[in-house]
């Protein structure tokens, strides 16, 4: 056993693998190395792992995995700047990657994708790949820093949500141009946890949850916005919601209730996961009783929070928000 920065006990083999993850020479051993990651995760949650250590565990092998010297024989010199949820530390096996293609420095934009035979190897390991807007291909250093600038004249929230989740200089860009952060909350407004449907009086229990796009993905974009009007560069929803506590963007109560329902949220994706049951439709009635309740408790904290927040900053919630 092996004991992380913060006191958490992590397994010798998660420290082991995640150690090899930079160092992979060729694709196969890319391959393996991610493949052999859900193996290891699954052991470590059916042990009683914490479940926000071996999260942070995972995302970092994959992000690690994926800039190593073997994956960087099949991008063409093309740099991976992941971005989305496993840029902000909420990366599982039911998430979906997301990265943004910087082309070679020289190289012209195309409309080609270096990355495709990489993105082939991470589908076939196992890993459930998205792709970003179509606005947003492989494109060269300079090419990415205007559009940074048009999304920040545009006040595009979602294009700003993907590249202020990019981190390192992509993040730093956007905190220096924007004036205005507002369409980073609206985004998340937009997203926040659909209402509650009644019948006769008593809450529905046969609505559709998804626990990804219903809790998770908003609660990232809300910590997403908080952390970046309180100037935080680094792109990880716990770094984000701490600089926003910090800075006065966010109440402590606040800050306390996103990372409550951030840890519910990752918790229960990884139970589904661990149950195999991830890909079914599911209905808050077909949610064992204690995994309902942690739901629909951390729903309600997230929308709370969203809620206040917006009306501080005068994004009206009358006109924006998901409809269950």
């Amino acid at each position: 056993m092996t004991i992380s920065e913060d006191g958490t006990v992590l397994h010798d083999s998660l420290i082991d693998l995640a150690e090899q993850a930079p160092l992979c020479t060729s694709a196969a051993t890319v391959r393996g190395v991610l493949t052999e990651s859900h193996d290891l995760l699954r052991n470590a949650l059916n042990h009683g792992a914490d479940v926000p250590e071996v999260t942070r565990w995972y995302t970092t092998l994959v992000a690690d995995a994926l800039h190593s010297p073997g994956a960087g024989s099949l991008t063409g010199g093309a740099e991976i700047v992941i971005t989305g949820a496993y840029s902000r530390g909420s990366g599982t096996p039911t998430a979906r990657l997301h990265w943004l293609t910087v082309l070679p420095s020289g190289a012209e934009d195309t409309s080609g994708d270096p990355s495709a035979e990489l993105a082939t190897l991470v589908t076939e390991s196992g890993i459930l790949l998205g792709r970003p807007p179509g606005t947003m291909g492989p494109a060269s250093r300079s090419t990415w820093s205007a559009r940074i600038d048009a999304a920040v004249e545009a006040g595009e929230g979602a294009a700003l949500g993907w590249l202020a989740d990019a981190g390192d200089w992509f993040t730093r860009a956007v905190i220096e141009r924007c004036r205005d952060f507002t369409p980073l909350l609206a985004e998340a407004v937009a997203h926040r946890p659909p209402a509650v449907r009644s019948r006769e009086g008593l809450p529905r229990k046969d609505v559709p949850i998804d626990v990804q796009g219903q809790l998770l993905t908003p609660l990232g974009q809300i910590a997403r916005w908080a952390g970046i009007a309180a100037g935080c560069t680094q792109t990880g929803v716990v770094e984000r919601i701490g600089a926003a506590r910090a800075s006065g963007v966010l109440l402590a109560s606040e800050a306390d209730y996103l990372l409550e329902a951030w840890e519910a949220g990752l918790e229960l994706a990884l139970t589904r996961w661990l149950e195999r049951v991830q890909d079914e439709p599911t209905t808050l009635d077909m949610l064992p009783q204690l995994q309902r309740s942690t739901f629909g408790a951390a729903c309600r904290m997230l929308a709370d929070v969203t809620r206040s927040t917006a009306e501080r900053h005068g994004v009206d919630t009358r006109n924006n928000g998901s409809e269950a």
